[in-house]
């Protein structure tokens, strides 16, 4: 499907050789038609490596807000299109209008320049037409063989989230089925106070209480643990569930929950 392309090289190639070629001598041409295949080519190697990236950025678009009109490939397949179809007209029109003077002037040059940038933009804009439409029929057929992203579905979301947050909390020293947690003289239970979606970014943030249940030993003090511990904590990760913070939260006197 990316072979398409490789269309629009194509017909640079084939206008340089039926047209420019046998009518133009002059050397711009053949300038404006090398430049218009390099530029061609790099924005297919660029789209092509990121189409994956337009699958999160689809998914995007569904779950949380975003800029919809820049991210959703069905606005930009028929924009760019059309852009070359616009680019296309006026460099036909210019290549009518200015013909080359009997002396050498410097405005001609400037002419030449302008035609050039939309001659080769043209080319461009239909590369990225048909790219994109590539990139389309690749996120359809992907979504029919891969799961969702995480970020999808908020309580995979939530599940990985805590599962890296609880590791990163130095009162906690491992887990065990059913959201409780062990340590060497409590045993830790925690409850989901809180579960807020980001909108912005897709993101979650979660208000997590730890209960302790102290466990019976010689020489433990039980009040010790209690009184420099919060157990309140608040959660911040992005959509992909990688914990951007992990904080104790705070009364309105700003103290500490214990």
């Amino acid at each position: 499907m990316f072979v398409l392309g490789l269309l629009p090289n194509l017909a640079v190639l084939a206008v340089w050789a039926f047209f420019w070629s046998p009518k133009e001598k002059s050397l711009h041409h053949s300038v404006i038609s090398l430049v218009s295949i390099a530029l061609s080519l790099l924005v297919l190697v660029m789209l092509s490596m990121s189409r994956r990236r337009w699958r999160e950025r689809w998914w995007a678009c569904q779950i949380y807000a975003t800029v919809r009109s820049y991210e959703s490939l069905a606005v930009l397949v028929p924009g760019s299109f059309a852009g070359g179809i616009a680019t296309a007209i006026v460099s036909l029109v210019l290549y009518k209008l200015w013909k080359p003077p009997s002396e050498v002037e410097l405005t001609w040059f400037v002419k030449q320049l302008i035609f050039g940038t939309f001659y080769a933009l043209t080319y461009v804009l239909f590369t990225v037409s048909l790219i994109l439409l590539a990139v389309h029929d690749y996120v359809g057929r992907l979504n029919q063989l891969v799961p969702p992203p995480i970020f999808a579905h908020t309580e995979r979301l939530l599940r990985v989230t805590l599962d890296t947050a609880i590791q990163s909390l130095s009162i906690l020293e491992g887990r065990e089925a059913g959201g409780t947690l062990a340590r060497r003289d409590q045993k830790i239970s925690y409850d989901i106070l809180e579960i807020v979606r980001v909108p912005g970014d897709g993101g979650i943030r979660v208000l997590l209480r730890v209960s302790r249940q102290p466990v019976s030993q010689p020489g433990y003090d039980p009040g010790a643990d209690a009184q420099r511990v919060p157990n309140l904590w608040r959660i911040e990760a992005d959509r992909w569930g990688r914990v951007q913070s992990v904080t104790p939260e705070m009364t309105g006197a700003g103290q500490m929950y214990v």
